[in-house]
Formats: C-alpha cells, sequence, structure tokens
C-alpha cells in the first residue's frame, strides 16, 4: 500500500509541484512511514538505548540524542511514541526548509522520499542532525544580508546537530560559503587543507585521544585502517563505484548550469534568488568535495554525508527548473527516473544486516522500511 501511495505523490508531485495541501499530504506520508516503521538494520540498537538510558549499551554516546531519550524515557513514553513524536519534529523541520528553500517543494520532497530518505529512517542520528543543518542554512540564507551574526548562528547549529549525530561536525566547511570574498574562501580552504594535513600525519595519536570520548568500535567504522596506517596508503573502495560517479554526474549538472546561465535579475527580489543560488550551489559543492574525500580516503562510513548535498542538489535542481523556459513537467521527470535509477543502483550495490542476515539494502533497507509499518500491521490484523 505505501508503495501505492508513495507512486501516486510522485504522479501528483510533477503535475503540482508547488501545491500546499499536497505537500502537507507529502509531509504526512513521510512522517506515517518514518515513525511507525517497525523493522530495520538499527531498529534493535536504538530501541536497546532507548529502553536503557542510564547505561551505555550500544555505541551511542551523542550528549542530545542521551537527553533526549532519558526525557522522553522518564515521561513514560513507549519506544513507538518516542520514534513518531521524533519523527514528527525531525520531518516537520526539513519540510518547512525545503518549503521556504524551493519554488516546487513537492518534487524535491518525492526526490528525497526515493533516496535517501529510506537510509535516514535507518540512522535515525544522522536524519536528525541533517535536519538541524539544514535549518541552519535555511536561516543563514533569510539572514545574512540583515545580521552579520547570520554566520555564527550557522556554525551554532552545525554544533547542535553534532551533538545528535558527532560526523555533523564535517558540515563546517559550509561557513566557507558565508565569505562574500574569494579570497577569503580561498584563505579558509587554505587553512582547512593545513590542518587536515596536522590531522594526517598525527593520525593514530588523535585515535588514540578520541577513544577516550567515542566508543572504540565506532572509530573503527569511522576510520578504516588505511588511514590509521596512512591516509591513502590504500584507497578503500567498499562503497559502490556506481553511486559515486552518479552523485557527480549531478554535481556536474549544476556546475555547467552555473557556468552557462547569465541571469539578469531586474528586481531585488530576483537578485537575491539568484544570489541564494550561488551560495547554495557553493555549499554543494564544498561537501561534496569534503564528502568523496572522507568516502575515498577515511572510511566509507562517512557516505552518510553524501545527503546533506544531495538535497542541496534537489534544492538547487528546482530553483533552475523554476527559471527555465522549458517543459517543466518534463524536466522533473527527467530528474526523478535519474534519481530512482541511482537510489537503485546504489540499494542494489551496497550491503547491510538485517536480522543477523547480511542481504543488499534493497531488502534490508528499502524493503524493511516500506513493508514494516505498525499501523498497517494492525489494519490488515
Amino acid at each position: 500500500m505505501l508503495y501505492l501511495i508513495g507512486a501516486a505523490l510522485v504522479f501528483l508531485s510533477v503535475l503540482k509541484p508547488s501545491n500546499k495541501k499536497l505537500f502537507i499530504l507529502i509531509s504526512l506520508y513521510i512522517i506515517f512511514v518514518f515513525g511507525f516503521n517497525t523493522s530495520n538494520p538499527d531498529y534493535g540498537a536504538y530501541r536497546l538505548a532507548y529502553m536503557n538510558p542510564y547505561r551505555q549499551v550500544t555505541s551511542i554516546k551523542e550528549p542530545l540524542f542521551l537527553f533526549v531519550c532519558r526525557l522522553f524515557y522518564k515521561l513514560s513514553f513507549g519506544y513507538i511514541w518516542f520514534r513518531l513524536i521524533l519523527a514528527i519534529v525531525t520531518v516537520a523541520i526539513l519540510q518547512y526548509c525545503i518549503f521556504k528553500l524551493s519554488p516546487y517543494p513537492n518534487m524535491v520532497s518525492v526526490l528525497f522520499v526515493t533516496y535517501p530518505f529510506a537510509l535516514c529512517v535507518v540512522q535515525i542520528r544522522s536524519f536528525v542532525s541533517l535536519s538541524i543543518v539544514v535549518m541552519g542554512i535555511t536561516y543563514y540564507l533569510e539572514q545574512r544580508d540583515k545580521k552579520k551574526s547570520a554566520v555564527v548562528w550557522l556554525l551554532l547549529f552545525i554544533i547542535i546537530a553534532a551533538m545528535f549525530h558527532y560526523s555533523a561536525i564535517i558540515y563546517c566547511v559550509l561557513c566557507i560559503s558565508a565569505c562574500r570574498k574569494t579570497s577569503h574562501r580561498l584563505f579558509l580552504l587554505a587553512v582547512i587543507t593545513i590542518l587536515w594535513g596536522i590531522v594526517i600525519d598525527n593520525a593514530k595519536g588523535i585515535i588514540e585521544i578520541a577513544k577516550k570520548f567515542v566508543d572504540e568500535t565506532k572509530i573503527n567504522r569511522y576510520v578504516s585502517s588505511p588511514f590509521q596506517g596512512g591516509f591513502f596508503r590504500s584507497i578503500s573502495l567498499d562503497l559502490a563505484f556506481y553511486t559515486i560517479f552518479i552523485r557527480l554526474i549531478v554535481v556536474g549538472v549544476c556546475v555547467v548550469y552555473m557556468l552557462s546561465r547569465r541571469d539578469r535579475p531586474t528586481e531585488k527580489a530576483e537578485y537575491k534568488f539568484l544570489d541564494d543560488n550561488n551560495v547554495i550551489f557553493r555549499m554543494l559543492l564544498y561537501t561534496t568535495i569534503v564528502s568523496l574525500a572522507l568516502e575515498l580516503g577515511v572510511s566509507t562510513t562517512y557516505s552518510r554525508i553524501s545527503r546533506l548535498p544531495l538535497i542541496l542538489a534537489y534544492i538547487l535542481l528546482s530553483r533552475y527548473i523554476y527559471r527555465s523556459n522549458e517543459n517543466k513537467a518534463a524536466l522533473w521527470l527527467t530528474v526523478f527516473i535519474y534519481t530512482f535509477v541511482y537510489a537503485y543502483i546504489s540499494f542494489t550495490t551496497q550491503k547491510t544486516v538485517l536480522m543477523g542476515e547480511e542481504m543488499n539494502q534493497f531488502n534490508g533497507v528499502f524493503r524493511a522500511i516500506f513493508e514494516n509499518n505498525l499501523v498497517l500491521k494492525y489494519v490488515r490484523g
């Protein structure tokens, strides 16, 4: 049933990409799938962490996430209610930001549902931190011409997101986009490169310090043996090559568009729209470069970082299509088919473990998310 509803929402979104009522329906659909899911690779670990909030029974150590777990547990909420409320808040934040940033929020939403929504449902902390970072980006774009402190707020949002999942701290690279002068951006890039070099040279020592704060099994997941023995001594290519290649094509489309189109704004609002496009494009480019560098050179676990540039790409493409003179429905259908193919390749080539059995992500993640729903199980009897 969820597949049929999803297909109907895709069809309607192509026809009505900015309809508000349809946007609300899509948002409710996302909450329903996320909130009432009862089986996925990480479901047991999160349930165990929630039911034992004061004991270290899993590798979860992020302080804000543990605080939320303890708060709801103390209020006597069952795990399914905790998950549902978390779904409502997280999805509401993300959907609000998509609505604010995209002229065609319905299509951006269904692209997100196609990929990487299922992975976000599995990795709850990453999903929460992703939504918070997107909210920070939205606030920054709205306030950057009014407040000089907008970039500080963006950094604050990123730090808060990192308290739900430590990997979000990598999104600090977004702050480079706040620099209006190219020379300033290049300077920050140079500083980050130097700091990265220091990290590489002192990798083993930094890892030993990190073990005092983060579970060792998690460190081993995020830092592959090639990195511990010397950065890029042996590049880790566990991640399917095709997914990286297709992601680069998405960024390439945005690059070609930015280089080929010379928009001339006629009014202030239009100027801000185009200027925001430039900022979003830089954010997309920087986060893509960083995520690929981490995936290929450090650990494939960092593939979760690529979800932000994907959402930014969807938003940016929607803003490009909005100003295009071509058939918008045809363009959206092309983008959706491309995303669907990308999702299929990604889910069928990457592995996961569900109920102790290794399988591809199509069965272990995608089908597990859309075919295991508490409400639908109840309805079926």
